[in-house]
């Protein structure tokens, strides 16, 4: 949801893990880190799908209890002197510099606001290959049966992703745990020094509709996690994260920013979002 918000300006939720249930579903879920959410125009419009969507599912094992509120009533909840931590690249991004600048600025709107406001230097583990690998390996679990009569039926890039999940081990298995249980403690030390995390929701412009994503930036290498730099970490770790329209960049194209709360706080989520919606209003949308 946030990298096509952040991509057209709109407001885009990644909800706590468990938070709107799964299912049904052909296949037990055992890669974790896909979730379904809101992509709408305003913070409230997705407050109000919340309502309609969340609580315990019979065949969703993984989903969380109803939180006992209301996420469009408490919209205008958000508490006062928040502590606020903001990372310009989580220690490993490569950021499209005007896309940074105006993602600062959208930070400095909290400041503003009466929250504190201090940037962070470190940053989780890059999650590029281990996003992918697992990826790839939980769909080749579902189309490998198709692939002996059915594979030309493919397009050839897709497929060739695909098939790279073959190459999971049982020791890159055990090496993709350990970086996911760093990235879980990193993630405990900035909730235990702050209440929200923000950063840029995507490096760089949206690129043509046909892609591909760019491999370098400004002359700089971009990392495997590419388009997802920012995303991937708190799908890994199960953290509600949403992207507000921070402004737009030297192109003229929209720039998001992300905010992360501690797990199962949605509701901080939604309220810092509606709050900075206020703040740095947006205007007119087009009409389509």
């Amino acid at each position: 949801m946030r990298i096509p918000a952040s991509f057209t300006g709109c407001f885009g939720l990644k909800v706590s893990y468990g938070r709107i249930p799964h299912g049904p579903d052909p296949l037990w879920i055992m890669d974790d880190t896909a979730v379904h959410g809101p992509l709408t125009r305003t913070v409230e419009d997705a407050a109000l799908h919340m309502d309609m969507v969340v609580g315990p599912h019979p065949l969703d094992p993984n989903s969380l209890p109803h939180p006992g509120i209301s996420y469009r009533d408490t919209l205008r909840d958000l508490p006062r002197g928040l502590r606020i931590g903001y990372s310009p690249d989580l220690g490993y991004a490569v950021v499209q510099s005007d896309v940074a600048t105006v993602a600062a600025k959208a930070a400095q709107a909290f400041a503003e606001m009466g929250h504190s406001v201090d940037e962070i230097s470190d940053g989780p583990p890059e999650p590029g290959l281990d996003w992918g690998l697992l990826g790839a390996f939980e769909m080749l679990s579902r189309l490998d049966p198709l692939l002996p009569e059915r594979e030309a039926d493919f397009g050839r890039g897709f497929i060739q992703g695909v098939k790279a999940g073959a190459r999971m081990t049982p020791g890159f298995w055990g090496e993709m745990r350990k970086r996911r249980e760093e990235l879980n403690r990193w993630c405990g030390r900035v909730f235990s020094q702050f209440d929200l995390l923000l950063t840029p929701t995507v490096p760089f412009d949206a690129p043509p509709a046909r892609g591909p994503f760019p491999p370098e930036t400004e002359g700089r290498k971009q990392p495997r996690a590419t388009v997802g730099s920012f995303t991937m970490p708190f799908n890994m770790s199960w953290h509600p994260a949403g992207t507000v329209r921070a402004g737009l960049s030297k192109a003229g194209l929209p720039v998001g920013l992300q905010i992360v709360a501690p797990r199962h706080r949605d509701d901080l989520v939604l309220q810092a979002a509606w709050a900075f919606e206020q703040a740095r209003p947006w205007g007119e949308w087009p009409r389509v």
